[in-house]
């Protein structure tokens, strides 16, 4: 005996808004930062929002980014800089929890890349400079 199910596919329609930010001054010119997207999706009468919306600190890096769906966040990313614009850490964490876990970087003094022992799962893990800034070896994990 042959059973066969017939299932209509229905399309699904996305549109998708975007908000960006713009610095111009004197010293700065920062256009077409991303601030928000919204992605409305409908299929077969029922629709649903995800958004996401980014933060930047005073020198214009990402500080932080939460994502939404139906303006329920579902997650958090959040990033610290050193003084050099280098990023430091990138930490995440889901809705429901208050603890952060990610990712740490470590630089020379020349700011240049060293380190990344946090996170296992980049084909990099620690790089080493002669004096002339040029890449001696990279060790992959």
């Amino acid at each position: 005996m042959v059973i066969l199910f017939s299932k209509k596919i229905v399309p699904l329609h996305t549109t998708t808004a975007q908000t960006y930010d713009n610095l111009v001054t004197s010293g700065r010119y920062l256009i077409g930062q991303p601030v928000t997207k919204t992605v409305t999706n409908v299929r077969g009468g029922t629709s649903w929002v995800n958004k996401e919306t980014v933060a930047y600190n005073a020198n214009r890096l990402p500080e932080t980014r939460i994502s939404y769906i139906q303006d329920n966040k579902v997650n958090e990313t959040r990033w610290t800089y050193d003084a050099y614009g280098n990023i430091t850490s990138e930490l995440s964490a889901p809705y429901d929890v208050a603890t952060f876990l990610g990712t740490t970087f470590t630089y020379d003094v020349a700011g240049r890349f060293i380190s990344n022992p946090v996170r296992a799962n980049h084909n990099y893990g620690y790089v080493n400079y002669n004096n002339g800034g040029t890449k001696l070896w990279v060790r992959r994990r």
